[in-house]
């Protein structure tokens, strides 16, 4: 079974998020600038395949700097999105995340499958920071989903 398998593999985070709203009402919010970053970080560009992107910090000493940046490799709209990831606490190694939007009884199943953060020279604490990370990320984009559908 290979959900099995990726759960059990160390370098392999997995993390779902159920959603009452169909794929396509969530899709935007993962690919278009503006509601990417009302959740998460704004790119300076909607994604697209094949191009670069790249979120600047909004806050601190670091404001204007480069936050996290990575390429979008894949876009099946509104079931698949894959792109790398990489910010300075990962020493700027490339990590793999894909997004997957299922359709369920009332609404979206979406996973996110995190690969490769236990290449970091902290591998424990850099899969812990990312699972806290974007647990806290994931809490938003449900309040900012829910007002939103149900606006």
């Amino acid at each position: 079974m290979t959900a099995s398998k990726e759960i059990t593999n160390p370098s392999v985070m997995v993390k779902t998020v159920f959603f009452k709203a169909p794929p396509e009402f969530v899709w935007p919010y993962l690919v278009e600038a503006e509601k990417l970053g009302r959740w998460f970080h704004a790119p300076k560009t909607d994604y697209e395949v094949g191009a670069d992107y790249q979120m600047l910090s909004t806050e601190g000493e670091r404001k204007g700097q480069p936050l996290l940046w990575g390429r979008v490799l894949e876009m099946s709209p509104p079931v698949r999105l894959v792109h790398t990831f990489t910010h300075p606490h990962l020493q700027e190694r490339e990590t793999l995340c894909t997004w997957t939007l299922d359709a369920v009884e009332g609404g979206t199943r979406l996973t996110l499958i995190h690969e490769g953060l236990m290449e970091a020279d902290d591998a424990l604490g850099s899969l812990a920071s990312h699972d806290a990370g974007w647990d806290e990320h994931f809490v938003k984009l449900r309040e900012l989903v829910a007002e939103t559908v149900d606006a």
